[in-house]
This record gives structure tokens, sequence and C-alpha cells, in this order.
């Protein structure tokens, strides 16, 4: 400080004179201090700092705050180019990921909708042909978004269907001679979901987890078996204008979350059955429809949902389809969309 030399009972930095100014950003943020210690003339006696010297050491620091700034500019833009490539990367597995079109099964009518909040999201559905005539139906939102979740999500994919090789060998036939003890198509989807857990816990960390619902359509009996790993139940309108939650009483909880022998000792994936008849629509969503926000902080919830479905229950799968994602952005209105929004319609012709 100008004038000023500290006794050498408190030198600093081995030093006697210290002279400190800050580096200033470009907002009047600090980036830090430039400190300079023991000014020296000719024969090594050490003076006091002046004014002239605080100016000149400002000048140099002004400099180095430039030079700071700029050189955190260029990191943010490589920073920024990386993003944007990790992201357009996750965009493109995740798109290989979401059906372009949904099949046809005999007696049924199938559509989907899926618009994530940003360029990526973290839903996933699928409907999934089996050599058996038997179809798989699945539904799920990995959290997080980005290149962790697209990655998340395509190990549930591929986990999915290397262990419906597996399930699509049992006879939903078994599950109706056996339905009051769980038969072997309950025991297969209850193991593939522990497999699944085993395999996206392995992959992820305690952040990164996916709430999954499966259906197993059997559209020769029209048995429709399901398990519910803490996802938002289905719902079931009938003809009739009646409804039931798919799931809601044997739901376990989301997969990955949790190591198998935690899971066993919290809550079992279990499985159980419902028989559709013509007319029957099954409505599965993620959280980002119920938990649609409108411009007052309203959610639209389940029962907006429930009405909206028993309203369009006439309609195919497709006008359903239409007509919930309608209702769902009516009542959003100017209100920004904060979630992924996912819906897929399974109709009994």
């Amino acid at each position: 400080l100008p004038g000023h030399c500290l006794p050498e009972s408190d030198t600093l930095f081995g030093g006697r004179n210290l002279m400190a100014v800050p580096i200033p950003g470009r907002d009047g943020d600090i980036l830090g201090i430039l400190v300079v210690g023991d000014k020296e003339e000719r024969g090594g006696r050490i003076t006091a700092f002046t004014d002239e010297d605080v100016i000149l050491l400002d000048s140099f620091a002004k400099q180095g705050g430039v030079a700071i700034e700029n050189a955190r500019l260029h990191q943010e833009a490589l920073e920024a180019r990386q993003l944007q490539a990790e992201m357009e990367e996750a965009r493109k597995i995740q798109e290989n990921l979401i059906p372009d079109m949904l099949p046809d099964i005999p007696g049924y009518e199938v559509a989907g909708h899926y618009e994530p909040r940003g360029p990526v999201g973290g839903d996933y559905y699928d409907c999934i042909a089996l050599p058996t005539g038997r179809w798989g139906l699945a539904i799920a939102d990995v959290s997080g978004k980005g290149m962790q979740a697209a990655l998340l999500m395509a190990t549930l994919r591929a986990g999915l269907i290397s262990e419906l090789s597996r399930v699509k060998n049992i006879a939903v036939e078994n599950v109706e001679q056996d339905a009051s003890t769980q038969g072997p198509l309950y025991a297969e989807i209850a193991d593939m979901a522990m497999t699944l857990n085993s395999l996206l816990y392995a992959s992820g960390t305690e952040e990164k987890y996916a709430t999954f619902f499966y259906s197993h359509l059997n559209p020769e009996t029209d048995i429709l078996t399901t398990l519910n790993a803490g996802h938002n139940p289905p719902l079931l309108v009938k003809k009739d204008g009646t409804y039931k939650w798919l799931g809601e009483e044997v739901g376990g909880i989301p997969l990955g979350m949790f190591p198998n022998d935690m899971v066993s000792s919290i809550a079992e994936y279990e499985a159980e059955h419902v028989e559709l008849t013509s007319g029957d629509v099954v409505v599965y969503y993620t959280d980002g429809v119920t938990e649609t926000v409108n411009v007052d902080d309203d959610y639209y919830d389940e029962e907006r949902l429930v009405e909206a479905s028993i309203a369009c229950k006439d309609e195919d799968a497709e006008g359903i389809r239409a007509s919930l994602h309608k209702a769902v952005m009516d009542f959003q209105g100017e209100a920004d969309q904060f979630d992924d929004l996912t819906l897929l319609i399974l109709r009994k012709k």
C-alpha cells in the first residue's frame, strides 16, 4: 500500500513491503488480486510504493483481467460445443429408441405420442412383437436428461429385448389356469424386472433410475399381464365408462434405484392380469402428463386424465391420443412445459 512499510515482524511472503490491486472482470466482479512486494531501488534498498506504482500495477491487473476473461470465454465455448455434440449424439440415440410407427396388433389399435421438453428427453415407450404372436408394451421414464439418460434408456431397451426372448416362451394360457397362485408367466415377468433392475443398477448411479411399466398381451385370449416398477399406473377405461388403475396395488420400486437384495426386502416385483373386452382402452402415460402445470400453477392431475379419457373412449386409438394431447395442451395454455410428455394408447376393437 502507498506509503506503508510492514515491520519486520509482520513480513508477508518473505517481504516487508506489499502492494495489491484487484483484477477486475467484465461485469465488475473481482477475478483475483495482483500482489507485489519489496520494491527495491538501486543498491538493493527497499522503499515504499508510490501512487505511480499503484497506477502501473492497476494497468497490469486490468490487462490480466482481460486475458483471464478471454481464456474463460474460450473454455466456455469449447465446453458448449462439446455439450452440443453430446446432446446431438444423445438425441440420435433416443430417436432410434422411440418407434417411428407402431405395429398392427390383430384385434387392437395402438397409438403413441412422445414430446420431449428439450432436445433430449427421458421418456421411452415401445410395442414389441414376439414370435409367439404375443406383444410386449412398455413405457418408462428415465431420471435425468442428456447423454446419461439416453444411454440408460438404451440399456433398458436392450435388456428388455433380451429378456423378452425368454419370457416369450411362456404360454399366457398358464396365467388363466393358475391365476390364483400366479402362474409361470407371472414369475417370468417378475424375474425379468429383477434382471432389468440389476442391469440398470450396475449401469448408473444412485441418481440414475427408471420408472417402468410392462404389459404382456395375448391377442388370442385378450389377457393383458402387467408389471409396475414405480411407474404411474395406466388407466383402463371400460366400454361402459367405468375405469380402474392397473398395477396400482402391486407396484414395485423403480428400476436401478437399489440392488436386487434390497429390492427383495423392500417391495418385490409382482405381476397381475386383466381380461380386455371390446371397446376397452388402456392409457399409458408418464408423469409429464398428470404433472403438466397451467398459468395458475394447478396440476393436470389424474382426475382430469380420467375425465378426458372417458370423454373420448369411443374414438379409435389415434383419435384418443389426439384428444388427450389436446386436453393437456389446452389445460397448459401459455405456461411452460416442465417435463417430457408421453402417451401410449391400446384399444380393443
